[in-house]
C-alpha cells in the first residue's frame, strides 16, 4: 500500500482539512472578538501560535487512531483496530490486556403499596 493511499484510509487528509477550516474560522473570530475587549495585540499570536502547534498533533493523532462505532481505537499495521485500553508487550508482540468492565447498573427497586405494607409490618416485629 502506498503512503498516500495508507494517509487515505487514516483520514490524515480530512483530519486536516476540518482542523485548518475550523483554525480558520478560530482565528476569524478571535480577531474579531479580542479587539473588542481590548486584549493585548500578543493574545492574538499566542491564539494563532496555539492552533498552529496543535496541527502536527492533530494529524499524528489522526494517523493512530481510529474513531469506530466501538469507540475509539489504536489503528494496526495491516488495516485492524485493536482496543484502545492497556496495551503490554510480550516476547516482542503487543498483546492487549483486556480492561476490566464497570458492572451493570443495579435495576431499580419498584416500590408498591404491598411492598411498603410489608416492609412496615417487617418493621414493626423488630420492635
Amino acid at each position: 500500500m502506498s503512503f498516500v493511499a495508507e494517509l487515505k484510509q487514516r483520514k490524515v487528509f480530512r483530519v486536516a482539512t476540518v482542523y485548518l477550516v475550523v483554525a480558520w474560522v478560530a482565528v476569524q473570530a478571535a480577531s474579531i472578538a479580542l479587539p473588542a475587549f481590548d486584549a493585548p495585540a500578543w493574545v492574538l499570536r499566542v491564539v494563532i501560535l496555539l492552533i498552529a502547534l496543535g496541527f502536527p498533533f492533530a494529524l499524528v493523532l489522526a494517523w493512530a487512531l481510529d474513531v469506530t462505532a466501538d469507540g475509539v481505537r489504536f489503528s494496526a499495521l495491516l488495516g485492524e483496530a485493536s482496543p484502545l485500553p492497556v496495551k503490554k508487550i510480550v516476547d516482542g508482540r503487543q498483546v492487549a490486556k483486556a480492561a476490566p468492565k464497570p458492572p451493570p447498573p443495579a435495576a431499580p427497586k419498584i416500590y408498591t403499596v404491598e411492598t411498603i405494607r410489608a416492609a412496615k409490618r417487617s418493621e414493626e416485629e423488630v420492635r
